[in-house]
């Protein structure tokens, strides 16, 4: 988390202005959606495509669905 926040602030004007207005517009879009991805699906999916091991990104799920606790 820390070098996270520090190279927020390290960003020059403009960027740190995208990175807010994209972060504004995801927050939009699931207030309007409520469609998510789920982030453990999410985070392997990306693993794994670092790794070239190519695979289908995780589907849409509503909110809703993610809320329900796992086993």
């Amino acid at each position: 988390m820390k070098q996270a926040r520090y190279s927020f602030i390290k960003m020059n004007t403009t960027d740190r202005k995208t990175t807010i207005q994209r972060a504004l517009h995801a927050q939009k879009n699931l207030a309007e959606s409520g469609m998510v991805v789920d982030g453990r699906a999410m985070a392997a999916y990306l693993k794994d495509k670092v790794r070239g091991c190519f695979s289908n990104r995780p589907e849409m799920q509503s909110i809703t669905q993610l809320t329900v606790p796992r086993k």
